[in-house]
């Protein structure tokens, strides 16, 4: 086993340890009660918990046992803590008042007690302990039943906005890297297409995850020219970038990163021309080459489009 994946188990461990952490922090108040969810986010991580349980309990029957940790990181790390998390904070901190934030914290609850159980097989040390810090009396992990998946919780509806949500998201901050906007700065976005709806019903949360200060909400014929662009599934989103960065230093640093991306594309280019190379060398590395090549000049593309935006 490499040194990379046990820092790997490593950092899983610990992100499982510092999110009962932070939800020990934020149960002031709280009471067991029915688990009914009132908000899109809420049905949408009991949903993929249901799918995670499913995928967990095949891997399981089946010995794949590497398949069953695997799932349980990719929940835990990226829908869990990620984005439930994240999106749950203003809730608990009363935000939106003492109804909302029960309903968060016993979420949190249950889909924390269902982690620990999906983990208990592969890391039963940690998983024991967690379990007896969170609220009620308990007996070991071991004796309570394992997961089983819950048909009525699986709620597409849910996922699919989810998905949208966190696409527009991930967009956003994409772009803003894209275009070198400062980490700390708040930026004005325009979204044309995609569910709008939703979006003003989560508007709080895009602002926060993003650093938005506000967003514009355009009709499909209207134009938009000389902004920051990128398309997310069926919406568009703009970002106007004047005013937040010196055009002149930034027509700097991307002809400059372009040069260093095209000699490098010319290296690889060179390489795969050398027949010595393509009859010597194994073929996972020329194949990883051919790769890598066509990632910088994906790369080099957008380096150009980006280039347009500061030469307007």
């Amino acid at each position: 086993m490499s040194e990379d994946r046990i820092e790997g188990y490593r950092n899983f461990i610990n992100k499982l340890w510092n999110s009962a952490r932070f939800l020990l922090m934020n149960l002031d108040g709280y009471s067991s009660g029915d688990l009914t969810p009132t908000g899109v986010e809420d049905r949408w991580i009991l949903s993929r918990l249901q799918r995670t349980i499913g995928i967990v309990r095949e891997s399981l029957d089946e010995y794949r046992f590497n398949d069953a940790a695997g799932a349980v990181y990719q929940f835990l790390w990226h829908e869990f803590c990620d984005w439930y998390i994240e999106i749950s904070k203003p809730a608990l901190s009363g935000k939106f008042g003492e109804e909302e934030r029960a309903v968060k914290q016993r979420v949190l609850v249950h889909v924390m007690e269902q982690i620990l159980k999906l983990a208990h097989p592969v890391i039963p040390f940690v998983t024991e302990e967690i379990w007896h810090s969170l609220p009620g009396e308990r007996d070991s992990i071991v004796l309570t039943p394992f997961p089983e998946e819950d048909p009525a919780r699986l709620d597409e509806e849910a996922e699919e906005k989810m998905r949208f949500l966190i696409a527009l998201i991930r967009g956003i901050r994409h772009l803003r890297q894209e275009v070198n906007i400062p980490p700390g700065a708040f930026v004005q976005v325009r979204l044309r297409g995609g569910d709008q709806d939703f979006v003003r019903e989560k508007e709080e949360y895009v602002k926060r995850l993003a650093r938005v200060e506000s967003i514009d909400y355009l009709s499909p014929e209207q134009v938009v020219k000389g902004e920051a662009t990128s398309v997310v599934e069926n919406a568009d989103i703009f970002i106007p970038v004047k005013g937040l960065l010196d055009f002149d230093a930034e027509r700097k640093r991307i002809r400059k990163e372009m040069e260093k991306v095209e000699k490098e594309i010319e290296g690889l280019a060179r390489r795969l021309e050398n027949e010595n190379f393509l009859t010597r060398a194994p073929a996972e590395l020329v194949e990883k080459t051919k790769e890598r090549k066509g990632e910088l000049e994906e790369k080099l593309a957008r380096l150009r489009t980006v280039l347009e935006l500061f030469e307007e």
